[in-house]
Parts: C-alpha cells; structure tokens; sequence
C-alpha cells in the first residue's frame, strides 16, 4: 500500500490485517497513534458507516470511525485481544464467553431499521456453498443431504428473528479496556435468534468441550429470558458450520493459507453436530 496515494495526510503503514471478505484493513500510524484503515467500495463504506452510527447510538461497542474519505474509512484500533487470541494465550474460559453473550444479547435487541432478512433462499444458500465447495467436488449424494437440509431450514425459519452479525465468531469479537466489542458487523440481517449463538459455540477457531457449549447455551437462556429448542439451535449450527466449512475451502484455493488449517476442524464439528442431531448418514459422509 503507498500512503501518499491515500486520501488522508500522515499516515504511516504498519501492516496489512488478513481477513476472509474483499474488504482490505491496514493498521496505520498517524501522529504517534494507530489506526484502522478499511478500503471497501463506495456502497460498502456507506453501508458500514450508517451502522456504525446506530449501533454506537444503541450503547453497542464497535469501533469509533474518524474520517471517511472516498473507499476508506479511518477509524479506532482495538488493538490485538480478539477472543481468538486470549483462548490461544490463556486458554478457554466459560466466564469471559458469558460476557461475550451478556454484549449479544443486548446487540439481538437492538432495533436496526432496512436490515435485510436472513429467510429461507439465505438459509438455503449456506448450504448450496457447502455442495459447491465440499459435497458435489467429493461425489458425495446430495439427494441425501437435500431431505434433512430442508428440515434443517424449516426449523431454524420457525425461531423468532432478531438483529443479527451474521459473522459471529472468535475473530471478529474484541476486548478493549474490558469491554466487549464487535467488528466485521456490514452483513447485519434480522435473522434467526439462534444463528448468532451457534456461530459463538460452534466456532471451527475455537474447539470448545461439550460441557461448555452446554453451559453457555444455558445462560444464554438465562439472560436473554428466552425458552431455547435445542432442534432449532442445531439446526442454525449445521447450516451455519456447512458454511464455515465451504468458506475454508474457497479461501484456501484463493491462496489464503490462515485458513487450510481450519477446514478440518470445521468438518469435525459439522460431523459432531449431524451425530447430536441423529443424523450419522449424514456425518458419515463428512471426512
């Protein structure tokens, strides 16, 4: 990246920050401080920018944005304590995820206006990404897994809808000053209540025990006052997880190596999700 081609004065690069989207980030140095640059389309800086606004209306805690200038926004830097990074240095720790769901169930309440809805073609497509990538490449029946994906769609259609990240995992979850913040938020849905939490406890980057996702899937009951289906919880987790998988695959083919490493694991919590909802035909076929 050349600064002097920015459209902001005295920046300094200090590195690229790798990502999975086509949205580039930098961290910059301006005037002895750091700072996060996003380059995205016009469309997208608008997007991100109008919910960055209301969120940060709503008391949520994503980054602050200091300037917005053509394709790029410059904004705060939270620094390098993503919940990824604390489980690898200190290991897992149930108390620090509750803190986490205590910030997701105040985001799930948040009134976002001209959110798009997560339905049914959308559940549908986190699927047809999982045949592309995986299924279809490894000649694998998709006759089979079309009957209980429907049933799959069916249940998670049948939650309550509720404003949803979309991309709620490990990596894109902060902590700043011991506060829980959000980023990689511009594909905000309203969507199913539980696709969020199954994207937390069934996240590929952090192989979490059973006797924890259990827990964490309990107090979430607990603080969000919900009554909770575990049916339409796994459902949400084998969509979104087929997803993930799909997502390691093309991204690995693309070059981006961070992320070969977690098409296993990937598959092995799929497979573990299928087996807890009782369909080992299905995790049979994922190897």
């Amino acid at each position: 990246m050349k600064t002097e081609e920015l459209p902001f004065d005295g920046l300094g690069f200090v590195e690229e920050k790798s990502g999975g989207s086509e949205r580039k980030f930098y961290r910059v140095r301006k005037d002895g401080y750091f700072f996060i640059l996003m380059e995205s389309s016009w469309k997208e800086i608008e997007r991100y920018k109008r919910l960055n606004d209301i969120l940060l209306r709503e008391g949520i805690n994503v980054p602050r944005i200091y300037e917005v200038k053509g394709n790029y926004i410059l904004m705060e830097d939270l620094g390098e304590k993503s919940l990824l990074k604390l489980v690898k240095e200190y290991g897992f720790n149930p108390e620090l995820y509750k803190r986490v769901i205590d910030a997701l169930v105040k985001f799930q309440n948040t009134t976002i206006p001209g959110l798009p809805v997560f339905g049914r073609k959308k559940l549908y497509n986190e699927y047809e990404q999982f045949k592309e990538f995986y299924l279809l490449p490894n000649r694998i029946n998709v006759k089979i897994w079309e009957r209980y994906v429907e049933q799959a769609v069916e249940a998670c259609l049948g939650t309550e809808d509720v404003t949803m990240h979309r991309d709620f995992q490990a990596t894109n979850i902060y902590f700043k000053n011991g506060e829980v913040y959000f980023i990689d938020f511009q594909d905000m849905h309203t969507g199913p209540v539980y696709f969020d939490l199954a994207s937390l406890l069934f996240d590929p980057y952090v192989m979490m025990q059973n006797s924890y996702k259990q827990e964490l899937y309990e107090y979430y009951g607990r603080v969000s006052g919900r009554s909770l289906s575990m049916t339409q919880y796994l459902s949400c987790a084998m969509l979104r997880v087929m997803q993930a998988v799909s997502a390691y695959i093309r991204l690995s083919a693309q070059g981006k190596e961070f992320f070969k490493g977690f098409i296993k694991r990937g598959k092995c919590t799929l497979r573990n999700i299928l087996r807890d909802m009782g369909l080992d035909i299905l995790a049979d076929s994922v190897e």
